[in-house]
């Protein structure tokens, strides 16, 4: 469930549940969708919605969220047009890089027009040579956080996220924060957010690796020693 904040001052509730629940696929009545709220979310502010909110809420139709999908190789037609936002990167609304995202792209073909002067044939090839692989890899990495089971979910999202806010507490010049994090930060582009966290994550697992092996090497030396003391 999340509430974002609209210009009116009030709170647009979101439910994001996946196709077979059917707990929130199956209400039919107000009071239906409100006994549900109470038992999955016992802190959610039940009492402040309206009954004829609730009413609303279970009639209402459901959204599909869209699919992540990317455009590429090229994204300009020559130089007389080119894709942009959506178009070109279409993810979840999980984490606001979609919009974001596509701010950026403008911001990008805004610079590649000033770089080659509003010449359209120069600029828009320009903007696909930029901005291609940067969408292909916010999806490919935002998709790999969307896993059909809680194990792989765990494993791609949330294993990720303890590991590095352990080794960035331990290491803060060494490590680098998650890879939402440097996505959301716009300091870095995407493809350089993700070579970045690729370092960081051989250098974990060397790290790890060498934790766990250091107990049979700390067991093995008194023995080579003893060995050793008994030639001589």
């Amino acid at each position: 469930v999340e509430a974002l904040p609209n210009v009116e001052g009030n709170l647009l509730g979101v439910v994001l549940f996946r196709p077979t629940d059917d707990r929130i696929e199956g209400l039919k009545s107000g009071a239906e969708a409100k006994k549900v709220f109470e038992e999955l979310f016992p802190d959610w502010p039940t009492p402040m919605i309206s009954d004829q909110e609730w009413e609303n809420f279970a009639v209402r139709k459901t959204r599909q969220l869209p699919q992540f999908a990317y455009t590429g190789p090229e994204l300009n037609l020559g130089g007389k047009c080119c894709l942009l936002g959506d178009a070109i990167h279409s993810v979840k609304p999980f984490f606001g890089l979609g919009l974001n995202s596509g701010f950026e792209d403008i911001s990008v073909l805004d610079q590649c027009l000033e770089d080659c002067n509003s010449d359209l044939s120069k600029a828009l090839p320009l903007y696909t040579r930029r901005r291609a692989e940067e969408a292909k890899c916010l999806v490919q990495c935002q998709r790999r956080f969307d896993q059909a089971t809680d194990l792989r979910f765990a494993l791609a999202f949330v294993l990720p996220i303890v590991l590095d806010t352990i080794f960035r507490k331990l290491l803060p010049r060494v490590f680098a924060p998650g890879l939402l994090a440097l996505f959301q930060d716009g300091e870095l582009t995407f493809t350089a957010a993700k070579r970045r966290k690729q370092r960081d994550r051989i250098l974990q697992t060397i790290i790890i690796l060498a934790f766990l092996t250091l107990p049979r090497r700390a067991q093995k030396l008194p023995q080579h020693s003893r060995v050793r003391k008994a030639k001589m």
